[in-house]
């Protein structure tokens, strides 16, 4: 009986660490697939308004323009809710300080997991659109987060997954990256400076 028992600690100490990275990887995986959804809920609403993001789009035309100066990007996803599958995909399940919106009716900054950058662009597919809000390496001003493409300082926090980030682009597809991934991202800016609105 003693062998048993000793054989079934020794299997769950082998593979109890390989379920919690199993667990972290699926995790990852669908906050990529979340930034996935967003950045086609982006293409969709540009191609019914002249190739322009929501943040580039007056409220009148169906936009958000107006509101990118409160640094909240509520309001920009508000304005893609018919393109986007649901409220729950703009929060990262690895990320323990949002709570996942049942609905669009009540979405706040405090649902959101993901920043939108104000310089991505739709005729240059490789630029950044969307990406995980522990970014690092730029300041706050005027309520908006500005990194500078030069600085090679961005990076992310450790505390949604770890040294790495999931970013989406501009063309809809995501990925994950570390800070160099990120870093290199931001060179195909043709801004210096590059705005976000973090929730």
């Amino acid at each position: 009986m003693l062998i048993v028992i000793a054989t079934i600690a020794l299997m769950a100490g082998l593979w109890l660490p390989k379920l919690a990275k199993a667990e972290a990887r699926v995790s990852r995986i669908n906050c990529v697939s979340n930034l996935k959804q967003i950045g086609l809920a982006a293409r969709m609403f540009s191609n019914d308004h002249q190739d322009e993001f929501p943040w580039r789009v007056t409220a009148a035309e169906g936009g958000a323009l107006e509101s990118v100066s409160t640094g909240d990007p509520t309001l920009q996803y508000l304005t893609m809710t018919n393109e986007l599958t649901s409220a729950k995909v703009l929060a990262c399940p690895n990320e323990t300080n949002v709570t996942r919106a049942t609905n669009f009716a009540y979405l706040s900054r405090t649902n959101i997991s993901y920043f939108l950058c104000l310089e991505s662009d739709e005729s240059q597919p490789q630029t950044l659109l969307s990406g995980d809000r522990n970014i690092t390496g730029g300041a706050y001003s005027n309520r908006l987060y500005y990194l500078s493409k030069q600085s090679g300082q961005a990076g992310w926090g450790t505390n949604i997954h770890g040294l790495l980030g999931n970013v989406g682009l501009s063309d809809g597809s995501a990925q994950q990256v570390l800070a160099s991934g990120l870093s290199s991202q931001l060179q195909m800016m043709t801004n210096e400076a590059v705005r976000l609105l973090v929730p």
